[in-house]
């Protein structure tokens, strides 16, 4: 996965898959069952605005002005968490481009621009409306100069592994030993 990638070295879970990897000549099924419950409570994330570490995300401008929940206007990110296993680990995450910016935050640099501002021009009666439309329900259009800028994007961890997520790893690991040890 390109978009952001969080190495989870938790010495409880490692210990606890290790028991179980010993044990298996397959541990993909495994992995793939930690992955498919850590992409579930990633989401679940979301829902909260919370990171793993149970601090509240800092509010997005745009969930402060119109409502709403911080990154999910589309919910394009939430929807792109997924995970992939091997027989030696999982891996989850999101492959979108800006995943990493809302992880870990961090600095956008904007260039100087020209930017192209359409509106609408009322000819019967002599008005040019301030309100700015989309391209096509413009009749006017001007060119503006934008100089650079930054804009400075807090860290609104999603990614991650908290003290439920580490009850449920311990729970697929407990029904892969069973099954290892040939229980019902």
């Amino acid at each position: 996965m390109d978009g952001v990638s969080i190495r989870v070295d938790d010495a409880v879970v490692r210990a606890a898959v290790g028991r179980v990897v010993e044990r298996m000549t397959n541990a993909r099924g495994l992995y793939d069952n930690i992955g498919a419950a850590m992409v579930v409570s990633t989401q679940m994330r979301f829902e909260r605005e919370r990171a793993p570490d149970g601090n509240p995300w800092p509010q997005s401008l745009r969930a402060r002005l119109e409502g709403g929940k911080t990154l999910q206007l589309s919910a394009r990110l939430v929807q792109s968490i997924t995970h992939v296993a091997d027989d030696h680990g999982v891996q989850w995450g999101s492959d979108v481009a800006y995943a990493r910016i809302h992880q870990l935050g961090g600095t956008i640099e904007r260039e100087a621009r020209t930017q192209t501002v359409y509106r609408r021009y009322d000819a019967r009666a002599d008005e040019l409306s301030h309100r700015f439309v989309p391209k096509r329900m413009s009749n006017f259009a001007t060119d503006h100069e934008v100089g650079a800028y930054e804009i400075e994007m807090p860290a609104r961890p999603y990614l991650g592994i908290d003290n439920d997520d580490r009850v449920e790893i311990e729970a697929q690991v407990k029904e892969w030993l069973a099954i290892a040890d040939g229980a019902p």
